[in-house]
């Protein structure tokens, strides 16, 4: 019987060497089933036998005629199942409209970066689904996976820090068996929660952490610098209050930066998001030692004495593989930053309006351990794309 109806976006990872499993998202309970046979009765023969050889087989994929009769037989067999119908098929032109996309793509952003920091999967962000409740986290849009988000509310991720047990404050635990991420939103006041993201990136092992604040270019160019985001760079400023001078070459860094701004492209029109893209969204790094020193250029003066920054403005800015590179292997970061320290960057970080993802990386590594594996990971990436024997390579 058919059950349930959902969405699949793109094939999931691989079962066997020969069986693929499916990343199925959005899943609606139908009111009541329907039975194989009721279905096919409703089918021309040519579909009815593709549904039936798909069910036989288990690896049919329906043609664009057959997808559009087996629909209208639902319908049909289903008529309050309709309006469900159509909101799922909706979702298959890949974009979500919301008033909250903006910041909800942001925030998907920084879940990235954080998990391609710590050179996590991030394939469980496929399943990504839009929260009913437009002022609810991004985190409440990725699936539980395990019980493990379920009693995460002892938020041993964060000692020293007892957050409020709200419905919307989310954790989300990614591992890879041996290592272990906490991906945890800060909440702050639901009806301001609309200008932007913040993301703080954790690592417990080498007490080392960097803060990126997000900004969304205005038509995809620049963003005016008006006195919020001044005060959100001195806030910045004065965390850097909470770190240490390097007492070893493991705590050595590029300097003493750990906040960053970045100023991101979305990728669909403002107020839609594509939650099936996984790349990063495109933007420049800017240390904010180097973006004060920015603001004093002639560049970033505009109209009626404003001052704007963007890809024309600067003269130079980290790229988002430069910038996940250096924080991969600890290069940038900050030094010396304890349990009890993290805790005060999150009661002061410049979250003024922003939603804050906390990313706490508890992998049990030293920066030369950590270092080795990223690298022999690379090193695999590409040896597996290199050409067999009996294949030619292109370039």
């Amino acid at each position: 019987m058919l059950t349930h109806v959902g969405v699949v976006f793109s094939r999931g990872s691989k079962v066997t060497t020969q069986n693929r499993g499916l990343d199925i998202t959005n899943i609606r309970a139908l009111t009541e089933p329907i039975t194989v046979l009721s279905l096919r009765s409703e089918l021309r023969k040519q579909h009815s036998d593709t549904v039936a050889r798909g069910l036989a087989e288990r690896n049919e994929v329906l043609t664009d005629a057959a997808d559009e009769a087996t629909i209208a037989a639902i319908i049909k067999l289903r008529p309050d199942f309709e309006g469900t119908l159509r909101r799922l098929r909706a979702l298959r032109r890949e974009t979500v409209r919301s008033a909250s996309a903006d910041r909800w793509e942001l925030g998907l952003d920084a879940a990235r970066t954080a998990l391609r920091i710590a050179d996590f999967n991030n394939t469980r962000l496929q399943t990504w689904e839009a929260p009913e409740d437009p002022a609810s986290s991004v985190l409440a849009g990725i699936k539980k996976s395990a019980e493990k988000d379920l009693i995460a509310h002892d938020f041993e991720v964060l000692p020293g820090w007892t957050p409020q047990r709200r419905h919307d404050v989310h954790v989300r635990i990614f591992s890879d068996g041996k290592r272990h991420m906490h991906l945890v939103n800060v909440d702050t006041d639901r009806p301001e929660r609309v200008l932007g993201v913040d993301l703080i990136y954790f690592h417990v092992e080498a007490r080392s952490g960097v803060l990126v604040q997000y900004k969304r270019l205005e038509d995809g160019k620049e963003v005016r610098v008006d006195t919020h985001l001044d005060s959100q760079l001195d806030r910045m400023e004065q965390l850097y209050q909470l770190a240490n001078e390097p007492q070893s070459h493991e705590d050595w860094r590029l300097g003493k930066d750990f906040c960053y701004l970045k100023l991101c492209r979305t990728r669909t029109e403002s107020g839609e998001i594509d939650p099936t893209n996984m790349e990063l969204l495109p933007g420049l790094y800017l240390p904010l030692s180097y973006l004060r020193l920015a603001l004093q250029d002639e560049r970033v003066k505009g109209p009626k004495t404003g001052r704007y920054l963007g890809y024309e403005r600067v003269e130079r800015y980290l790229s988002n593989t430069l910038f996940i590179d250096l924080a991969k292997e600890g290069w940038i970061g900050s030094t010396g930053i304890t349990a009890e320290k993290l805790v005060q960057i999150v009661k002061d970080a410049p979250n003024s309006g922003q939603e804050l993802l906390a990313a706490i990386d508890h992998s049990p590594e030293t920066p030369r351990q950590r270092m080795q594996r990223q690298r022999s990971r690379s090193r695999a990436g590409r040896s597996s794309r290199a050409p067999s024997l009996n294949q030619q390579a292109l370039f």
